[in-house]
């Protein structure tokens, strides 16, 4: 009797130490699955604070997005919007609406929900412009979650611009107290420069408040990836305005500056309209680089193009725009230069088309490397005795500018660009100028065969003669 009265003992007692492992396993399972749902709980918090404040935030993170826009949900058994998310999750708050509301508002009210909050500011920015304040970059938020909310500000040229955390002098205290560090955020390596998208609501499972996010998701993505913004250095357009004085002091100067701007412009609408990038070149881009402006005595205006770009609906388009085309140069695979004429100015645009190619001659640009002998080059023919020439450029990337209040891409190595194309004396204007000698990284590239002339040489438009003052670049 008492054998079997301590089995039954042991019995219940082996029964309550099952289920109180039972119990702890199921909690420890639940206070993980909790965790992991942390950033879904955090990031409801910081859309019911902004919707109360009537300040919507967008979400920018590209791995929500992408979810969203394949509608890849989680099922009742897991919500997590945010898990896969790499951390911090990024969104974005407009600067205009953001000033319609007391910035202390959101940070008193986003701190009361148990967030630990900072602000970077663009203290020390790579370029500053001219009688620009000092203007927030983003929000940093950690609860459990880290969280950056990047501040749009909007400029001239009609895009958004955000900072770099960078040019925050303290950014690597203010980050420590979140526990991060500025390498943590990725989205804000370098300045950035958004064209303006439409947004819309978007309702997603386990959450009360409304997402916003871009309307065309796809679209959004491909422009954050080739978001790289570099300001133009106005510190240097003033050292040469001391120096050699202001480029727009003369009627003559402020004419061609007008008429400039109307013809990038259009030829900003036109390729845009196409799907053509482009970038200022020569001429152009070094008054962008030097002056931060337009060369008020070149009388034309310079863009590049890859020319496996090319489109043959860039010609009509320009015509029908009041642009006559004035010659027409080699052909797509070679050597291709358009030039057209603004018929109610005489302003002139060359747009030269880039290929890519190798070379095994020490390049002229002045760090004198040989990347690992590739290149790429635009081509230059004479007219008049079907002469070829190669200008060779180090390979590049592409970043976006505002220049002359138009959002425009260049070269992202800048400076090499213009050393290859005018040498070290690049910032010294100059009174004369022979576009198949002067620029050091012009090469001989034989000579176009005469029965190919009717194709590769086709001049279509007679000299425009303006009257302008000494030429000088």
């Amino acid at each position: 009797m008492r054998r079997k009265s301590a089995y039954n003992v042991f019995i219940v007692l082996g029964t309550i130490l099952l289920t109180l492992q039972l119990l702890l396993l199921l909690s420890l399972l639940t206070r993980e699955s909790d965790d992991s749902k942390s950033g879904d709980y955090d990031l409801e918090v910081i859309l019911n604070v902004t919707n109360q404040l009537n300040l919507p935030v967008i979400t920018i993170d590209s791995v929500i997005l992408q979810r969203i826009n394949n509608q890849i949900f989680p099922d009742e058994l897991e919500k997590c919007i945010t898990c896969p998310a790499t951390k911090p999750i990024n969104l974005a708050i407009e600067f205009k609406k953001l000033n319609l509301i007391k910035e202390n508002s959101f940070i008193s009210k986003i701190s009361d929900c148990g967030f630990l909050t900072t602000v970077l500011y663009n203290k020390l920015p790579r370029e500053r412009i001219p009688n620009e304040e000092v203007l927030p970059i983003c929000y940093l938020l950690k609860r459990k979650v880290t969280f950056v909310i990047i501040i749009l500000h909007e400029r001239e040229g009609n895009f958004w611009w955000h900072g770099d955390v960078y040019s925050d002098p303290e950014a690597e205290v203010k980050l420590q107290t979140i526990g991060s560090t500025v390498k943590d955020i990725k989205i804000l390596e370098q300045e950035g420069a958004l064209d303006k998208f439409k947004v819309h609501p978007q309702l997603l499972p386990g959450f009360s408040s409304a997402f916003t996010v871009p309307s065309d998701i796809s679209e959004f993505l491909d422009t954050l990836k080739d978001s790289h913004f570099k300001e133009c250095s106005w510190s240097r357009a003033l050292q040469f305005e001391t120096k050699y004085g202001s480029t727009r002091k003369t009627p003559e100067g402020r004419w061609f500056a007008h008429r400039a701007w109307k013809i990038l412009s259009r030829a900003k609408t036109l390729l845009d309209g196409l799907g053509v990038p482009f970038w200022i070149s020569s001429g152009t881009c070094l008054g962008y680089f030097r002056q931060c402006d337009i060369i008020p005595h070149a009388q034309d205006v310079d863009i590049g193009i890859f020319a496996s770009d090319f489109k043959k609906q860039i010609l009509p388009a320009f015509v029908s725009r009041g642009m006559a085309l004035k010659h027409y140069f080699g052909h797509v695979n070679d050597s291709l230069e358009l030039s057209f004429v603004d018929i109610s100015s005489g302003v002139k645009l060359d747009i030269f088309f880039f290929y890519e190619g190798v070379t095994d001659e020490e390049v002229p640009w002045e760090s004198r490397r040989i990347y690992n002998r590739k290149i790429y080059w635009n081509g230059g023919t004479q007219a008049k005795t079907g002469k070829k020439f190669k200008y060779i450029f180090p390979r590049f990337t592409l970043c976006w500018t505002e220049f002359l209040t138009l959002k425009v891409r260049i070269p992202c190595n800048t400076l090499e660009y213009i050393l290859a194309n005018y040498g070290p004396d690049w910032f010294t204007p100059v009174t004369t100028w022979d576009w198949k000698s002067s620029p050091p990284n012009v090469r001989p590239n034989g000579e176009w065969p005469m029965s190919e002339w009717p194709h590769v040489i086709q001049v279509y438009y007679p000299e425009i003669h303006v009257v302008k003052s000494v030429h000088r670049i």
